[in-house]
Formats: structure tokens, C-alpha cells, sequence
């Protein structure tokens, strides 16, 4: 075999081999650059749940306080309106004593009338 010959033969099985070593590389390289992709994904979705999480703790937080304020102010209504209820009550009680009072009142003046006009009646 010629020089030539050799030294092609020799360029023929090196330049694919050099060519396979260089994608091998670019492979590597490629999959390491998906590899961090896939970590910066997984470390943004952990910030994200992290961050979600906190938000519905706030969020629940709020809800509770709200909660309490609003049963707060209804037991603060409620007894409000029992208290006016009693007082309503007692006021047509006492209203309702009064009215019999002039009722037997009248009645009894009533009653008097007509004594008085049954002897004026007899005298006669």
C-alpha cells in the first residue's frame, strides 16, 4: 500500500471516530442541560406549591377571622333583639295592666251610674 493510500484509510477511520467522539460529547452535553432543566422544574413547582400552600393558610386564616367576626357581631344582633323583645314584652305586660285597671274602673264607675240611677229610679 502507498502513503496515500495508508493515510487515507487512516483519515477514513478517524474522522468518524472524532465526528462520534464530538456528538458523544454534544449528547452529554445535551442531556446534562435537560438534567438542570428538569432540577429548575422541579425546584420552580416545590416555590410554587410553597407559595400556593402559604396563600391558602392566609387565605383559610382570613376566612376563620371573618368567621368569628361575623358570629360576633349575630350573637351581639341576637342579644340586642332578645333584649328589646324582653322589653317589648314587659312594656304591652304593663300596658296590658293598665288597660284592665280602666277597664275595671270603668266598670266599677259603670256600676256606681247605675246604683245611683236605680235609687233615684226607686224615689221616685
Amino acid at each position: 500500500m502507498t502513503d496515500t493510500q495508508i493515510l487515507t484509510i487512516a483519515i477514513s477511520i478517524i474522522i468518524p471516530v472524532a465526528v462520534l467522539l464530538y456528538s458523544n460529547s454534544r449528547v452529554g452535553e445535551v442531556s446534562n442541560r435537560i438534567g438542570d432543566t428538569h432540577k429548575r422544574i422541579d425546584d420552580l413547582k416545590a416555590d410554587l406549591v410553597g407559595e400556593i400552600s402559604n396563600r391558602v393558610g392566609d387565605t383559610n386564616r382570613r376566612i376563620d377571622d371573618t368567621k368569628s367576626e361575623l358570629s360576633r357581631r349575630i350573637d351581639d344582633t341576637n342579644s340586642e333583639l332578645s333584649r328589646r323583645i324582653d322589653e317589648t314584652n314587659n312594656r304591652m305586660d304593663e300596658l296590658k295592666a293598665d288597660l284592665i285597671k280602666h277597664i275595671d274602673n270603668g266598670f266599677e264607675h259603670m256600676g256606681l251610674l247605675l246604683k245611683l240611677h236605680e235609687a233615684e229610679h226607686h224615689k221616685k
